[in-house]
């Protein structure tokens, strides 16, 4: 008895012991572990935006998108471009039509899609026309359309293409040599390869990308033939990252092959996505950064001149978006820096110039300062120690409540499997076309008796590749994107929490909320941490799950079963920071390496 008893104390002072031991990490670890934070004193003024169009939410001629559905994914208008003569154009996929606003932000007029555009995630406006980047189609494709909204041609996009991930089009009108347009895809929200060239199509190259750990990029001989070019001008950009400290950044001016400097970008926080947007008649440059506080995400769009000094900086009222546009920021020709913002109405934005944004986000020097390398070991040292102190956590409390685990499994069998079901192909015939009890087919099935890519999103399934071709074969509906109610028994395919369900290996379905319990996974922080790595995922409880891939200078990329755009499927996309607010990441407890 006397023996038991000693043995009970031992073992309650070594729980104070090591109780103790984490004390002085305590509020060093504060901000990431999800503490409340005071505000950062540097933080700019409340800008005045001036509000240049208001379009209400709805399927009205003059207004756009749709109210937020009480489950699933928000989202809302997708892309918008400035005309050469001024006017707005916005994409409102959901309700498949095209909004044209006169330069002082008036509604003009709707133009419906025409027969083949599904939901188009860029829009580029010249003198020749409108040409629509339409990547949740199958094939994806290009569009040209007049003005009138009558398309022109389509040309294709590579499938191989395809299986990195473009994010945007430029378009260079018809030179004054001869030819048609020349045509850009944009790779990762960071470098770009030729699609058309004068009018007649291209090989179009890889993009031959490097991933080292968590992180992919190219290797610098590689910048300048992949760099980022900006219409009416000779100059390419291409942007890369610090990722030693997350908090510099660099992007790269070449004309043609020749290096002629660098615009530098730094924060005292960690940056997110750092990408050029554009430039003016005065070949000024204007580059987003995203900046990655503690507290908050916030983003700031950069002006530079020629001679690579920063003469403006804009912020990017994130607080007002509800959902997040694939292209939300653009530059006229005069230099205006516009953004396009879903909040309680629709908004087109003239951003003001904010005064004091030298504090947070400023033009850096070659090498970043000491006081931004001391943060950084700083910041390294308390994520390593967060991350000790939450597996000794899950490790002790495993001795008293063994977790679940299903399979010897790791991060690279859920990559594994993420792919199949990217690259999964299907035969769907007239009995999976139409409905049997399935409310709502996936939108990018727009016939029967072909091949289809992928698995299509399914509210309440789980499918492995394998059972959703069976079910297929036996005439089960293809997918459900009607995300009220329970799962229908004659549908097939995999909802956003099913896709993570299977990629972590586990043996039944969780929802977006049970994959957050700690018998399943455990918290790494919000976004802000960056702590994430292969096979973590993104959640926001009760709406929405991705599993992480990778990061990028553009942002991060992520497998996800979405409705989205009309994906309405397993895609594999790239992500902007800000478009992850609200977002909090976790790893699972069962990973065999």
């Amino acid at each position: 008895m006397a023996a038991s008893v000693r043995g009970r104390a031992r073992l309650k002072a070594l729980v104070l012991l090591l109780a103790l031991s984490l004390l002085p990490w305590h509020s060093a670890l504060a901000a990431e572990s999800g503490a409340p934070e005071q505000r950062d004193p540097t933080a700019p003024h409340e800008a005045r935006h001036e509000t240049v169009a208001s379009l209400e939410i709805g399927d009205g001629p003059d207004e756009v998108g749709i109210e937020l559905p009480p489950e699933g994914e928000e989202w809302g208008p997708s892309a918008f471009d400035i005309a050469p003569d001024g006017r707005f154009w916005i994409v409102d996929g959901v309700n498949a039509k095209l909004l044209v606003l006169d330069e002082e932000g008036e509604f003009e007029r709707a133009i419906p899609f025409p027969n083949g555009v599904l939901c188009p995630l860029d829009i580029r406006v010249t003198e020749t026309g409108v040409y629509l980047l339409d990547l949740p189609l199958q094939p994806a494709l290009v569009h040209h359309l007049d003005t009138s909204g009558v398309l022109i041609e389509a040309w294709g996009i590579p499938a191989d293409l395809s299986e990195q991930a473009i994010t945007g089009l430029r378009v260079e009108d018809a030179s004054p040599r001869g030819g048609g347009p020349s045509l850009f895809l944009e790779i990762e929200n960071a470098w770009e390869v030729p699609l058309v060239e004068r009018g007649r199509r291209r090989d179009a190259r890889r993009v031959p990308t490097r991933r080292r750990g968590d992180v992919v990029d190219l290797a610098p001989e590689d910048r300048r033939r992949f760099a980022v070019g900006a219409s009416g001008t000779a100059r390419r950009y291409a942007a890369t990252k610090d990722w030693d400290t997350w908090r510099a950044a660099e992007i790269e001016v070449y004309e043609g092959d020749v290096r002629k400097g660098a615009l530098e970008v730094e924060s005292p926080h960690a940056l997110g996505a750092v990408r050029f947007v554009g430039s003016d008649r005065r070949e000024n440059a204007y580059v987003l950064a995203e900046e990655i506080a503690p507290w908050a995400m916030r983003a700031f769009v950069k002006a530079y001149d020629r001679k690579g000094r920063p003469i403006r900086s804009a912020e990017v009222p994130l607080e007002r978006f509800r959902t997040f546009p694939e292209r939300a920021i653009r530059v006229s020709d005069e230099g205006d820096v516009y953004a396009l913002v879903p909040g309680e109405d629709v908004e087109v934005l003239r951003l003001d110039d904010t005064a004091d944004s030298s504090d947070v986000v400023s033009a850096a020097h070659p090498s970043p300062s000491a006081r931004t390398v001391v943060l950084a070991e700083a910041r390294s040292l308390a994520d390593r120690v967060k991350v000790w102190t939450a597996d000794a956590t899950r490790r002790l409390a495993s001795l008293t409540r063994p977790q679940a685990a299903y399979a010897i499994w790791d991060r690279f069998d859920g990559w594994d499997r993420a792919m199949q079901y990217c690259n999964n192909r299907w035969w769907c015939d007239k009995y999976d076309y139409y409905r049997s009890c399935g409310d709502s087919k996936p939108r990018y099935i727009t016939r029967y008796n072909r091949y289809w890519q992928s698995v299509p999103y399914c509210w309440g399934g789980w499918d492995l590749p394998y059972q959703f071709n069976d079910r297929m074969a036996r005439n089960y509906d293809a997918g459900d994107i009607n995300c009220t109610g329970g799962k229908r028994w004659c549908t097939s395919g995999t909802d956003c929490s099913g896709l993570v369900t299977r990629l972590w290996g586990l043996g039944y379905k969780r929802s977006t909320v049970s994959l957050c319990y700690t018998s399943v996974s455990y918290y790494l922080g919000p976004i802000t941490t960056l702590l994430q790595r292969l096979g973590d995922i993104y959640v926001k409880p009760g709406s929405h799950v991705m599993m992480v891939d990778y990061v990028t200078s553009g942002g991060a990329r992520v497998f996800e079963s979405t409705t989205s755009y009309r994906y309405d499927r397993v895609v594999h996309v790239v992500r902007a920071w800000s478009g992850l607010s609200g977002y909090s990441c976790r790893r699972y407890n069962n990973w065999w390496r």
